[in-house]
């Protein structure tokens, strides 16, 4: 059976990316762990996916920035840390802002975290 162009063209089913990209994550973990460095990662991505349209846009369109686009999930991890936290992740499930991850990354760059004092 001949493939269309068409079909070539259409792109990857949702759950086969997001599982590519949380293996891909997980390799690269696992590859900082191991390296024993002091290490935060960041995750923000630069939009949402539009997966659903709404009243103002087609799903997968972005041009019109609506909470669905710009509320996104963002991710932060350590490694190497003095005393590294014990139990479930910290979830913060409230808007917050870039401004919030900023003031993460100024904290973890006077580098309290990672030594002891």
């Amino acid at each position: 059976m001949a493939t269309t162009s068409r079909a070539r063209a259409k792109t990857a089913d949702y759950k086969v990316r997001a599982q590519k990209l949380f293996d891909e994550l997980d390799n690269f973990f696992t590859e900082l762990e191991k390296s024993g460095r002091k290490v935060m990662v960041v995750v923000v991505p630069e939009h949402g996916g539009a997966l659903k349209g709404d009243k103002m846009q087609v799903s997968g369109l972005r041009d019109i920035p609506s909470p669905s686009i710009t509320n996104v999930p963002a991710a932060v991890k350590f490694f190497g840390m003095k005393e590294p936290r014990q139990g479930a992740p910290l979830v913060i499930d409230q808007p917050s802002s870039y401004l919030a991850i900023s003031e993460l990354v100024v904290r973890a760059l006077d580098g309290k975290m990672f030594y002891p004092e």
